[in-house]
């Protein structure tokens, strides 16, 4: 989107759509009927003397189609409300609030809304719930009539779960090798082991809980703090596995794990922890 305005994105976006999809790009099925009005128009006015030359018609019109393509919007226009007439057709922008200035945001959704409603298509915004709270009563939101549906976050403990779980399923039977804090080599036959050791220290523990209760629902501020807490809690790695290895358990001090989690409790930064992760919770607008 950089470089472009909210309405070239969005048209842009459409157009790559349309040209994807085999029934919205296909004339026989599409094309020659989203422009048939138009067509049937200049056959009986400024075309009326070319009826009888179906090879200069074709011409004419295709150089008009190709006129409307290289400007994009209204190529997009009288495709997709051609395919609205025929079938519910849904305009879905999703993480509206991955983008920090409030005034491109309000001039997403007013472009989109201006765009659905011109068009009748379905329009779908999501957005994080505190993204809504602070525009609801803006002019963008005003302007227009919408559904909100609330879809509450995933539990943390849940996510965390299912990363830990795909992981050990990646390491499963790798060997490996690190060095401890003393300088002692230590080798792994098995790298699920320190997936079965991260997990026992986190899942149902009070670093768990306090990851939990930091994230605030926000699942991918969530992943970030877990991710900080495996790179920088561990300071005793060697001495962690050997009493992990003993006993079957390790629970890490916590004056430790509360310092890993703390300082990475900043609600920016890079998302991409233990994968890509949900977002939290959303409200959904959807245009009636």
């Amino acid at each position: 989107m950089r470089g472009q305005s909210v309405s070239e994105f969005l048209f842009s976006a459409l157009k790559k759509h349309i040209n994807d999809e085999p029934f919205l790009s296909d004339y026989e099925r599409c094309v020659k009927h989203a422009y048939k009005s138009e067509t049937d128009a200049l056959l009986k006015g400024p075309l009326y003397l070319l009826a009888n030359d179906e090879k200069e018609m074709k011409r004419r019109i295709t150089e008009l189609m190709m006129l409307d393509y290289e400007k994009t919007d209204p190529y997009v226009e009288k495709i997709l409300a051609y395919a609205a007439i025929n079938a519910p057709v849904f305009l879905v922008v999703d993480n509206v609030d991955q983008i920090e200035d409030d005034i491109q945001q309000a001039a997403i959704f007013s472009d989109a809304m201006a765009l659905a409603s011109k068009l009748s298509l379905n329009l779908v915004c999501s957005l994080r719930e505190a993204t809504y709270a602070r525009h609801r009563n803006s002019p963008a939101f005003d302007a227009f009539d919408f559904d909100p549906i609330q879809i509450d976050a995933p539990r943390v403990d849940a996510v965390l779960s299912k990363r830990f779980f795909l992981a050990r399923q990646l390491l499963e039977g790798q060997a490996g090798e690190f060095t401890a804090e003393n300088g002692a080599e230590f080798r792994i036959g098995n790298l699920a082991t320190l997936i079965d050791l991260i997990q026992s220290s986190v899942l149902g523990t009070e670093v768990g809980n306090l990851i939990d209760v930091m994230a605030t629902s926000d699942i991918r501020l969530a992943l970030r703090m877990t991710r900080g807490f495996l790179q920088s809690g561990y300071t005793a790695s060697g001495r962690a596995l050997q009493i992990f290895h003993s006993t079957g358990k390790y629970l890490m001090p916590r004056h430790e794990a509360m310092r890993a989690v703390m300082g990475n409790c900043s609600p920016w930064g890079n998302d991409a922890t233990l994968g890509t992760g949900s977002s939290g919770g959303q409200v959904i607008l959807k245009q009636p």
